[in-house]
Formats: structure tokens, C-alpha cells, sequence
């Protein structure tokens, strides 16, 4: 997703059931990440130094940002769960920060199906013929993205945005659908460590 309200990545095909963690881990996005975000540059962030109160930089390099249900790595960075909020300060205003960012993406979703109502309801065709529905849904978000670029008024993309419908009940229990599978998988921490230690030197200060 971009900051135009379009899809850079699709793929379809995938039953429901599916964790998002292993639709993930057979992405051509996830084999190529380090390849395509090795040419943006690292951006410095200030931090206190671990070895007194000195302030020092580090440096985030490009990643993408995705929910809590993705690892923590060098080159993706999740929010945090509702759990791990409620009693660290930091990593409430951290989350914040990175959920308010992450919000372009449910307006993308509002304004696709906004215009395409069928994706409103479940896709009858995908029953009898999954190619079928999946051909359909890579056509509705390949006509989304041209109508996005061709669309100049922005305000015209703000009317049609609706709510994509997950509560917050419902979000949390497919956080715990994934936790165990996440716990499988390694984590390193990297990029949002940097972040968090960002966010303790800002609020610091």
C-alpha cells in the first residue's frame, strides 16, 4: 500500500481460513523486501546512548509497516498488540504513531469497496470457481489503482470511504488466532527497537 491509497502488492488465492503469517511466508513480496528496500536510504533517529545520558543516532533503514499478526524484523515493522499497550507508556505512544500511519491502508479498502460493492458480501463465484474469483479480484484492484491515479480530486476518494467492519473484539481475537504461529517464527526486533528507543528519547525531552 502507498501513500496514494493503492495496492502495490496482491495475492490472491489464498482460502480465508489461512493465517496471514503464512500467506507471508510464501510471498514474492517477502523473498524480494530486502532487494527493493536496499536502494531507499536509512534515515537517522536520535536515541539516548545505553551507556549514559548522551544523545547519539541511529539509523532505521526502509521498511514497510504492517499489524500486529507479521515479525518484527529489520525490514517489517507491526504494531504493537492491545496487551502490550496498557502498561508501557512508550509503546502506547509508539503504537499510536505507527497505527495512525497504518490508517491510509483501511481507508484503501473503504474506498475499494466503496466502489465495488461486490466486495461487500461474500463472492458467490468463488464457490463453484476460484480462478474465476480470483481473476475478479485481481481486476477490481487493478481498476482501483488506475481510478486512483486518474481521480485528481481527492476529496471525490474521501466520500466514497467506508468502514471496513472489523471491531476491535474482532481484530483482538484474530491476534490470538496468530500468536501462537508468531511465536514460531524468529524475531529480531530490529527496526522497532530503534523506534522505541526514538520514542523514550522524545519523551525524555
Amino acid at each position: 500500500m502507498n501513500h496514494k491509497w493503492q495496492f502495490v502488492e496482491l495475492l490472491v488465492g489464498w482460502p480465508g481460513s489461512v493465517a496471514d503469517g503464512r500467506v507471508w511466508n510464501n510471498s514474492t513480496l517477502k523473498a524480494n523486501l530486502g532487494a527493493l528496500l536496499s536502494n531507499i536510504p536509512s534515515v537517522p533517529v536520535a536515541t539516548r546512548h545505553p551507556d549514559g545520558d548522551q544523545m547519539h543516532y541511529e539509523h532505521v533503514q526502509a521498511f514497510i509497516l504492517v499489524d500486529s499478526a507479521y515479525p518484527s524484523t529489520a525490514c517489517t515493522v507491526p504494531t504493537f498488540k492491545t496487551t502490550e499497550c496498557r502498561n508501557n507508556r512508550i509503546i502506547r505512544k509508539l503504537n499510536e504513531k505507527l497505527s495512525s500511519i497504518r490508517y491510509c491502508i483501511e481507508q484503501a479498502f473503504g474506498i475499494c469497496k466503496g466502489r465495488f460493492r461486490l466486495l461487500q458480501r461474500p463472492l458467490e463465484c468463488a464457490k463453484d470457481d476460484v480462478s474465476r474469483a480470483t481473476r475478479l479480484i485481481t481486476a477490481i484492484f487493478t481498476l482501483h489503482n488506475f481510478l486512483v491515479d486518474e481521480d485528481q480530486d481527492e476529496d471525490n476518494l474521501d466520500d466514497i470511504v467506508v468502514s471496513r467492519g472489523n471491531s476491535v473484539d474482532e481484530e483482538e481475537e484474530e491476534e490470538e488466532e496468530e500468536e501462537e504461529e508468531q511465536e514460531e517464527q524468529e524475531q529480531d526486533f530490529i527496526t522497532r527497537d530503534i523506534l522505541l528507543r526514538h520514542m523514550r528519547w522524545l519523551l525524555d525531552e
